[in-house]
């Protein structure tokens, strides 16, 4: 996995293709992650926007969308594109492996990864 990792580091925000990122990150797609829900993954992207003091707006613009995109997302009403989480990842250098493992959300060990 820290080869996917490097690869995709070396690539642009903008350059990102899904087949680069289902390969690094699939479970974004409901049918491949059925433990965790919309609602989860809402309340994660929530607390990662808020640690790093950013608005609705500014983690939106990360990723070339509106405000109620992330709004959406964070209150479970919609799923994240993988390509989009990517993008936030790679910006805001937050850990896709802690974002999506199962259990309890380690916040800590998500914006700080190895």
């Amino acid at each position: 996995l820290s080869g996917a990792w490097s690869v995709l580091r070396r690539q642009r925000c903008n350059s990102l293709n899904s087949a680069a990122l289902s390969t690094f990150w699939g479970a974004v797609d409901p049918s491949t992650s059925p433990a965790m829900t919309r609602a989860e993954m809402g309340q994660r992207i929530r607390l990662i926007r808020l640690a790093l003091r950013l608005t609705q707006r500014q983690m939106a613009a990360y990723i070339d969308a509106r405000q109620s995109k992330i709004c959406d997302i964070e209150k479970g009403k919609q799923w994240p594109v993988f390509e989009d989480i990517g993008r936030l990842a790679l910006a805001l250098h937050f850990s896709l492996d802690v974002l999506n493992a199962p259990g309890d959300f380690d916040l800590k060990a998500c914006l700080h990864p190895r």
